[in-house]
């Protein structure tokens, strides 16, 4: 039972973790979007401006993905390592 107390704080602090990286990568694709509408109300040219904007919802889209992958991946590991110390 020990054991599965071990595995499952592990598995909490791995997605805290994960939870704060996914925030840090959130906030610098939040930061560029802000830079990329400033950038419209600069006048920019309309390709620069959309350039910006793919590769902002670009990063903020694959942050997403890889922080639900991995949580599920953590999940699924969990779960596989749990059965297979009660069995």
């Amino acid at each position: 039972m020990r054991e599965t107390f071990e595995l499952v704080g592990r598995f909490l602090v791995q997605v805290v973790v994960a939870s704060f990286l996914f925030a840090a990568i959130a906030l610098i694709a939040y930061l560029l979007w802000l830079f990329t509408e400033s950038l419209r109300q600069h006048g920019a040219p309309e390709h620069i401006y959309l350039g910006s904007l793919f590769v902002s919802e670009l990063i903020f889209g694959l942050d997403v993905l890889c922080f639900v992958l991995f949580v599920l991946a953590e999940t699924f590991k969990l779960i596989r390592e749990i059965w297979r110390e009660l069995w």
